[in-house]
């Protein structure tokens, strides 16, 4: 799947995952204080916000991996595998996108009728009371009279605006000045400001219930912090709920505003205002220490579960890589550049001249290791083999280095000649097609051209090769090629190594063993199956 979409799935599942677990801590923990409950779900938001920024665990590598790959079809170029996986990823972007747009609409259009709204309202003079709560708490607040509206509403940062409906006046007076104290309140604490940025969160993930449940409860919290503040500043507990059940029924609010009454938070609201939200010092003090580590540990285990590496993405997704294959040494030496293996301490020396790079890549694919790791095979052009061939035939029992994107990811020792191919392991299935995709990317595959007509044969099962006890005390590594006919009906004919690992301790049979036991989805011409030579290359790598 194309990189982008990637990215937005599993950030989803994360978001997913912390705020489920965040709703179970707080159902059990019962928070009552409001404004301990408000700094919760903030910090919930903020979790999720950083999710991306958190290190990507890594798995350690497997002691034995053996990793396989079809090669190039003899005579035939190979043919990307992945059309579906990238037409959907590029088709769930466009839908991400669309839905984006129309909520950030949607937002414009509200604030284009928050600003109509102001310019239609008149200037409102509420009595003396309110007035000296005004001072105290709003000085710069614009109190208007609005006939457009059935419930107060409040809005702006520089030039805040309370607009008032022509039912506030029909309130008693303790009603009338506990309202006017929950709106001065907003714009006392530039409430205004927040229900921009969770409305911008909800139009950019307007697909995902857990970020819009998120919202809900922040703005729930901060309408009890509020009314908390407004009983506890006015003493008229009963007139404030009289006006809450007053405008319960007056319809929708105008969107992007700070609206006195969200109908679904009604009955929370009341139910916190019917009893004392009080907790001990003390219980206050353990149940936040409990539910901030419990977030910690679900923010890492979101990771964990659902790895997101941007780093790894944004490569994926960018230009061509920069592959080089350089030959190394176990000790420092002049002309040589120190490096390491990222996560790991060992290190290398590297040559100053690449024997073959990303520009030398005739083709490459991805390989399922038969575990939860792939690998991407890479064939290099005549040129690239040549250099290889000659370079490694005088380095036998030393080092040699697999550069990508400037960081080295394996080192290997040089059991033999290298010609045309090596092998790039311990990727993710993911991660491994993105790769291998870029590598084809970066010049058209080199060889004969696919004749018209032609289809290639596609594996569907495959059997793990057997690494010999003993050639794993010999320490053998290395590939064997095999050159294999893929029968009309999937199965495997005829099986030759064209380049030998081990004759002797039973490697290159158990390779052969190992491909004879694969069913392939047949190649066909002009729709008919047809008798297919492919190469199949499988490398035996200890750990």
């Amino acid at each position: 799947m194309h990189p982008g979409p990637m990215a937005l799935v599993l950030y989803s599942a994360q978001i997913l995952l912390v705020v489920c677990v965040a709703a179970l801590a707080s159902g059990l923990s019962r928070l009552s204080v409001p404004a301990v409950r408000l700094a919760y779900w903030r910090g919930v938001g903020a979790i999720c916000i950083v999710l991306p920024l958190l290190p990507v665990p890594r798995a350690d590598a497997p002691v034995v991996s053996v990793a396989w790959g079809v090669g190039a079809l003899i005579g035939v170029d190979s043919e990307p595998a992945k059309p579906l996986a990238m037409t959907l990823g590029t088709a769930l972007l466009w839908i991400w996108a669309s839905g984006v747009v129309v909520r950030l609409g949607a937002l414009v259009a509200g604030a284009f009728r928050l600003r109509q709204l102001r310019r239609r309202s008149v200037p409102a003079t509420l009595g003396a009371d309110i007035d000296a709560l005004k001072t105290a708490l709003a000085p710069h607040a614009d109190v208007r009279w609005s006939s457009a509206l059935n419930q107060p509403v409040t809005f702006g940062i520089r030039r805040p605006v309370i607009l008032l409906p022509r039912a506030f006046g029909d309130l008693s007076t303790d009603a009338r000045c506990a309202v006017a104290c929950h709106e001065l309140l907003h714009v006392a604490r530039r409430d205004w400001l927040w229900i921009v940025v969770e409305e911008h969160a909800r139009a950019l993930f307007w697909f995902h219930p857990g970020v819009w449940w998120l919202v809900e409860q922040v703005q729930l919290a901060r309408e009890q912090v509020i009314d908390h503040l407004v009983v506890t500043r006015t003493a008229a507990k009963r007139a404030y709920m009289s006006a809450l059940l007053t405008f319960a029924d007056q319809g929708p609010h105008a969107r992007l505003s700070l609206a006195f009454l969200r109908r679904r938070h009604l009955k929370s609201r009341f139910q916190l205002l019917s009893k004392e939200s009080h907790m001990s010092f003390a219980r206050l003090a353990w149940t936040t220490t409990v539910m901030v580590s419990v977030m910690i540990c679900t923010a890492v285990g979101a990771t964990r579960a659902f790895p997101l590496d941007l780093q790894t993405l944004v490569q994926q997704g960018g230009a061509a890589p920069q592959l080089e294959i350089r030959l190394a040494e176990s000790a420092p030496a002049a002309g040589l550049t120190e490096a390491a293996v990222p996560g790991s301490n060992q290190r290398t020396y590297l040559h100053p001249d690449a024997l073959a790079t990303a520009a030398d890549v005739s083709s490459a694919r991805a390989i399922n290791t038969g575990g939860p790791t792939y690998a991407v095979s890479v064939t290099f052009n005549a040129a690239a083999a040549a250099r290889l061939m000659t370079a490694t035939s005088a380095h036998i029992g030393r080092p040699m280095a697999i550069i990508l994107d400037r960081n080295v990811i394996a080192i290997l020792t040089v059991r033999g000649p290298v010609s045309d191919s090596a092998m790039i392991t311990g990727l993710t299935a993911d991660s491994a097609n993105a790769l291998a995709a870029r590598l084809d990317r970066v010049v058209p595959a080199q060889g004969a051209a696919r004749p018209a007509g032609v289809t290639l044969p596609v594996p569907i099962r495959r059997v793990r090769p057997f690494y010999t006890e003993a050639a794993m005390a010999a320490g053998i590594e290395g590939n064997v090629l095999m050159e294999v006919v893929v029968l009309t009906d999937g199965s495997v004919g005829d099986v030759a190594v064209v380049r030998s690992l081990d004759a002797t301790l039973g490697l290159d049979q158990q390779a052969m063993s190992a491909v004879k036991q694969w069913a392939f989805k047949p190649g066909t011409k002009d729709g008919k199956p047809e008798r297919v030579a492919v190469s199949i290359e499988m490398t035996f790598t200890l750990k």
